[in-house]
């Protein structure tokens, strides 16, 4: 196949800009000025977005938000920054001697109580001030992997939430997560409580699991078991799928 100088003249000028147009794409920008820093935090932050980690890398600082974008700035530009986890802020002083206050995430707990109505000791109630409308996602981990965690999705949009845990394991030290919702279910933050049980006494009358046949279970299903007791005058209790009381 024969071609024509002014074919392959045109050929050659389309890769260059193919490569040039690509080079261009994923160029890093890197900003070193203060107004256009504040200009581009604003800008991330406006749209809902927050500020997940700031961390200095060599010649620059990276912002990384929520949503997982990033901002590359100059590392003279930064003075100091602090997070102030209570309110899901953080300010940033700039080298100008400018400070800027930007949505950031916090703390996700702000209380916890074991037990908050001395009724049931494989309970607990956790305080949310999130400072963000969201939803909550519950994790109880399971002892047996992945397939024995209870998860319960609360699905009310709010700012503040008491959160009831119930189906703790008993005598051990319960793995709770909570996760920070947004309204379309993207993960804002989590944490973790590690929450000792005892061991129940006195539970009458005492029921042994000989067979558990999980195939017929849904899971996260539990059995509710209530029935006269010894320090009663009633007490309820659930098995799950593994024969565990909870």
């Amino acid at each position: 196949m024969n071609f024509t100088i002014k074919q392959v003249s045109t050929f050659l000028f389309m890769c260059m800009v193919v490569v040039l147009l690509s080079s261009c794409g994923t160029e890093e920008v890197i900003i070193c000025d203060p107004a256009k820093a504040k200009v581009e935090l604003n800008l991330q932050t406006v749209s809902g977005d927050y500020i997940y980690s700031i961390t200095k890398n060599q010649d620059q600082y990276s912002i990384v938000y929520n949503t997982g974008g990033e901002s590359i700035l100059c590392f003279d530009l930064i003075e100091e920054y602090i997070f102030n986890p209570e309110s899901w802020t953080a300010r940033i002083d700039f080298s100008d001697g400018s400070s800027l206050d930007v949505p950031s995430i916090g703390n996700i707990i702000t209380d916890f109580e074991h037990n908050p109505f001395n009724r049931n000791p494989l309970s607990a109630l956790a305080t949310i001030n999130a400072k963000r409308t969201g939803k909550i996602r519950l994790t109880i981990k399971g002892k047996f992997g992945d397939s024995s965690d209870f998860v319960h999705l609360f699905d009310d949009l709010n700012t503040d939430f008491e959160l009831p845990i119930f189906g703790l394991y008993q005598d051990y030290e319960n793995v709770v997560e909570i996760a920070f919702l947004t309204k379309e279910n993207q993960l804002v933050d989590s944490d973790t409580l590690i929450i000792p049980t005892p061991k129940l006494e006195n539970l009458d009358p005492v029921i042994e699991i000989i067979e558990v046949d999980r195939a017929n279970m849904e899971p996260g299903e539990f059995h509710l078991v209530s029935s006269l007791s010894y320090w009663g005058p009633n007490i309820a209790y659930m098995f799950d799928t593994y024969g565990e009381i909870r």
